[in-house]
């Protein structure tokens, strides 16, 4: 596991059960965002290429799940620029489910924001299990939920 404290810190975390692997890349985008623009749009970017790659190369018997958790945010700025992250994240995701096609474990990423934990784990979990095994590329915003 691999963790790192800043504005913008990621996690990645593997468990198995009943020969069945489920991974996760948890995104945690902090409040002061501005800052941290280049890591949200540069670095992190890479994290989410870096966690796919890896993917590839898992068991055929697992699924994959990108948490991209953000904050309520106050500026439009801040909006966009986590929004423009949300949006690339997708786009790696459903570029990499199509050219794999099949051969993949199936990767989703799930948006959430502050006060949304409950609704995120079981949204991870079903992603992560055998039965969410069928949703392949998909966008799951929870944050339409609040609206």
């Amino acid at each position: 596991m691999s963790e790192t404290q800043s504005i913008v810190g990621t996690r990645v975390e593997t468990h198995a059960d009943d020969g069945f692997e489920r991974t996760r890349l948890t995104v945690h985008v902090g409040d002061a965002i501005a800052p941290a623009r280049s890591a949200l749009l540069t670095a992190t970017v890479y994290s989410v290429v870096e966690f796919l790659a890896a993917v590839e190369h898992a068991p055929p018997q697992g699924s994959a799940v990108i948490d991209i958790r953000l904050p309520p945010f106050t500026g439009a700025r801040q909006a966009a620029e986590a929004e423009a992250f949300v949006h690339a994240a997708k786009g790696l995701v459903q570029s990499w489910t199509l050219e794999r096609g099949s051969a993949s474990s199936p990767a989703n990423v799930v948006v959430s924001e502050s006060g949304q934990d409950a609704a995120r784990e079981a949204a991870v979990e079903y992603f992560t299990s055998e039965l969410g095994a069928f949703s392949r590329g998909s966008l799951f915003d929870l944050r339409e939920e609040r609206k």
